[in-house]
């Protein structure tokens, strides 16, 4: 008996069984069949080490915070010490300790069947934080947008809430600079490698004509405003209406525009002598778009209304476009998990989901897009431009999550929905609980977590990325790993994208 944990020698080289191991929640594995339990899991694609693996902190690890999560992998035939005090782990042999640490050297030592391994975890004093060298110099003249899907926000830091993104070619009036960031007339802020500047003014531009295109191939009303340049613009989405800002920019009255089925007419909102143009686009009775587009072609600006998805005359997905992400690939592993190399990285884990969400989907009539079907390396750049291109029904991302060795692992697990716009909120949402209840795994926090991700940042669809578990949460990973769970996840996000679809 050590520190009250009790251990129970069955015979020479059986496995030995630690009862602290329930603190996990798992059942312990049974003292004969440990073998063959090893070998069905070597089908789900791990292959146990057998030895004693440190993920993290690094064997000489330096920080500023008080606590540390020693987190890795042994030969679970045996029992693991930290220091002498036997500890827990997983069925299959993964742990984690959330240590508190003392200012300067830490040292903890791992035994484990023989083996025996020291990590030194130093703690500094936090340094004074660096002073903001933000601030903020007025400027004249004008940039161009030269990259799609790029970051826009309210003010000049990561702080400020996300606006949607502006689309390439628009030309922009700029009022000055801070850190980073141009400021644009509207007062909203873009990164500066994002666009090209120009110290000169900007020319007065005027809409000239209106063009309605009813219904595209994908199932959209476009509405083409010519004009010379590529006005800078603003789409405020509205109950019953879409608002169009203009920005410096000349107003035509709108002509009736074309019958259609998404859009009733076009209102002119802007006075005479307005520096900007705003129009509102009223939208029939009971329609509400699944979602909109800004292009610039044709000698002007396109704005485009996604026509809500139908379902087909047998209740199934026929004719719908499901865009699916697996995360990370070829030389992008993502996040490593408890067993390191040894074991597979979250890019092979999240494309076993997506495959099963894939093959689910297809089975109900869906046209399923994915960015990756192997252990492809597929550049950001290119997914974004996948999702602007097909403009599917809806895109969904498919994770797995990791913290870092600061924060407690053995405590942080559960689903996790990523979004970028308030206008995907309540699809996040719906994901959240939709997984949650349909798997029985808690949502980490709230569930929700709003951030700024380029396969997110996007108006043309509906799209949320899921972080499905946590790699660097010891039961967590040991459940990501086996083929029947990644089998479960993959099928219930098919079933959330289905269900989510069809209610809309």
């Amino acid at each position: 008996m050590r520190c009250g944990k009790i251990w129970i020698i069955l015979k020479p080289g059986a496995a030995l069984l630690c009862c602290a191991a329930l603190a996990f929640g798992l059942a312990l594995p049974a003292p004969a069949p440990v073998m063959a339990a090893a070998a069905s899991f070597q089908a789900g694609g791990y292959e146990n080490p057998r030895t004693i693996i440190i993920a993290a902190p690094g064997e000489k690890a330096v920080t500023t915070g008080e606590y540390v999560s020693l987190y890795g992998a042994c030969d679970y035939n045996y029992p693991l010490y930290l220091n002498g005090t036997a500890i827990p782990y997983t069925e299959h042999g993964f742990f984690a300790q959330y240590l508190s640490l003392q200012m300067g050297e830490n040292r903890y030592t791992l035994e484990n069947n023989g083996v025996v391994k020291t990590v030194v975890v130093t703690r500094e004093a936090k340094k004074p934080a660096a002073a903001d060298p933000t601030g903020y110099t007025p400027l004249g003249g004008h940039c161009v947008v030269r990259l799609d899907n790029i970051t826009h926000r309210q003010g000049p830091g990561a702080s400020y809430a996300l606006l949607e993104p502006v689309a390439r070619g628009a030309v922009c009036a700029v009022t000055g600079e801070s850190g980073p960031y141009y400021r644009l007339a509207d007062g909203s802020y873009i990164f500066k490698s994002a666009v090209s500047y120009s110290g000169a003014a900007l020319a007065r531009n005027q809409v000239q004509a209106f063009k309605t295109t009813p219904l595209t191939e994908d199932r959209s009303t476009e509405i083409r405003l010519k004009m010379p340049a590529p006005a800078y613009y603003n789409v405020e989405m509205q109950e019953g209406q879409a608002v169009l800002t203009l920005y410096n920019t000349a107003f035509a009255w709108p002509p009736p525009l074309k019958e259609n089925a998404m859009i009733l007419d076009a209102v002119l909102l802007s006075e005479p002598g307005a520096t900007h143009t705003r129009y509102a686009f009223r939208f029939q009775a009971g329609m509400k778009p699944a979602g909109y587009y800004i292009d610039f072609r044709d000698g002007g600006l396109v704005i485009g209304f996604r026509h809500p998805p139908a379902p087909a005359a047998d209740g199934g997905l026929t004719g719908l476009k499901v865009l699916l992400d697996a995360g990370h690939g070829g030389s992008e592993k993502g996040a490593l998990g408890a067993a390191l190399t040894a074991g597979p990285a979250e890019k092979d884990i999240n494309l076993a989901i997506t495959r099963y969400a894939a093959d689910y989907l297809r089975a109900r009539g869906a046209t399923v897009i994915m960015t990756r079907a192997d252990d492809a390396y597929v550049s950001l750049d290119d997914r974004v431009a996948m999702i602007k291109k097909n403009n599917p029904d809806i895109a969904v991302s498919i994770h797995n999550n990791s913290v870092p060795n600061t924060t407690d692992q053995t405590t942080t697990q559960g689903i996790l929905i990523c979004y970028s716009l308030p206008s995907q909120a309540a699809d996040a949402r719906f994901f959240a609980d939709r997984l949650s209840a349909a798997t029985g795994r808690p949502q980490s926090g709230s569930g929700l977590y709003d951030s700024n991700l380029a396969l997110t940042r996007l108006t043309n669809c509906p799209a949320v990325l899921i972080e499905n578990a946590f790699m660097s949460n010891p039961d967590e990973y040991e459940w990501l790993l086996q083929d029947g769970n990644q089998n479960i996840l993959g099928t219930e996000i098919g079933r959330a994208i289905e269900q989510r679809l069809l209610e809309n």
